[in-house]
């Protein structure tokens, strides 16, 4: 994953009337396909937006990212709505990737954002909309079924790396290729335009298909300090389990570009060699805790350590909330006897769950 801190040049849609058309061609709509675009939505207001959408005969669509504001549901949609998949709302002032594909032969569209699956569906039995010679792409809003109004859902924000694919890309796929730039001669991909260092009124596509974009409205491009390969919003809430076999713990590091409260609990229960099952809290007045790894915490508890500083930070026999520094990382160790062997014949099963309290 690269960083970039210094400005680019980005075309910025106003979420008024901006938008890139790129007309018909039979490889934009290819029976298999994965779409890919980078998004930094700035659209404060409850009003709907659309970043992506290829439309066909003037309403019908193939496919086509949405957000509904309402009822806060991010979707790519297939075929007029026949059909969609169903992500979480995307953030604020955050770039955020993109990715959904449909398999012809099993009907199944998947969703993706930041490289990570968050639908699989199925959309058996639904009706593709015919091509046609008038079909578009619009990037930055779709068309509406009026006369007097063939746009709308105007997005507001930047959009970037915006991928069109001849095939269903797996997950792993996704991940290896979605934060770098491409060739543009990669094997099955048809469309690719980057909205960055434009000049005049069109997008190129860099497949050399000649699928170039057009610039409606008023879009121009605008200094941005951070390019669409800033590290994504790390995810709120994980779980995972803690190796009650090792004498090092299990790490956890705090990935947020700021100072984060993470609410943090522990379920489950563990056994040190033959003596009784121990919950996180441990068993508090054991005769030997003075043979433990840290003989001034509860015997067999499962502690919090700085991983700098091997200072235990809490016990965690409940919920606890640590306040952790960005890129400070603490480790998850049962307090058990560090020599002879006493980590490896530890059996059961503790899970942790961490929340970071933020918007």
């Amino acid at each position: 994953m690269t960083t970039s801190n210094s400005q680019t040049s980005l075309l910025c849609f106003d979420g008024v009337d901006d938008c890139v058309e790129i007309l018909h061609q039979n490889k934009l709509n290819p029976l298999n396909f994965t779409v890919e675009a980078w998004v930094l939505n700035l659209n404060t207001a409850q009003t709907d937006f659309c970043i992506l959408s290829s439309n066909v005969s003037r309403w019908p669509y193939i496919y086509e990212f949405i957000q509904y504001t309402k009822d806060n549901r991010l979707l790519f949609a297939l075929f007029n709505g026949a059909g969609y998949a169903e992500g979480r709302s995307m953030p604020n002032n955050v770039w955020t990737h993109l990715a959904g594909t449909y398999d012809q032969a099993s009907q199944i569209c998947v969703y993706y954002m930041n490289g990570k699956q968050v639908c699989n569906k199925s959309i058996t039995n639904r009706t593709r909309p015919s091509s046609t010679t008038d079909e578009i792409l619009y990037i930055g809003t779709h068309l509406v079924n009026t006369s007097s109004q063939p746009r709308g859902r105007f997005f507001k924000g930047y959009i970037d790396e915006v991928r069109i694919w001849n095939i269903v890309r797996t997950e792993q796929q996704i991940q290896e290729s979605f934060n770098k730039p491409l060739t543009g001669k990669e094997p099955n991909l048809v469309g690719y335009w980057r909205l960055s260092n434009l000049s005049g009124n069109k997008v190129p596509d860099l497949t050399g298909n000649g699928l170039d974009g057009i610039i409606y409205g008023n879009a121009t491009s605008q200094l941005i300090d951070h390019s669409p390969f800033t590290t994504p919003q790390p995810e709120k809430t994980k779980t995972f389990d803690v190796d009650i076999n090792s004498t090092s713990g299990t790490p956890f590091k705090n990935d947020f570009q700021q100072e984060v409260s993470f609410k943090i609990s522990a379920t489950g229960t563990w056994k040190p060699a033959t003596w009784a099952d121990c919950t996180p809290a441990g068993w508090p007045g054991f005769e030997y805790q003075s043979q433990m790894k840290y003989p001034n915490n509860t015997s067999f508890a499962l502690l919090v350590v700085d991983a700098d500083t091997n200072t235990v930070l809490a016990e965690l026999g409940s919920e606890i909330t640590l306040v952790l520094k960005p890129s400070q990382t603490i480790t998850f160790v049962v307090n058990d006897v560090p020599v002879n062997d006493g980590y490896q014949d530890n059996t059961g099963h503790l899970s942790i769950t961490s929340v970071a309290q933020i918007p």
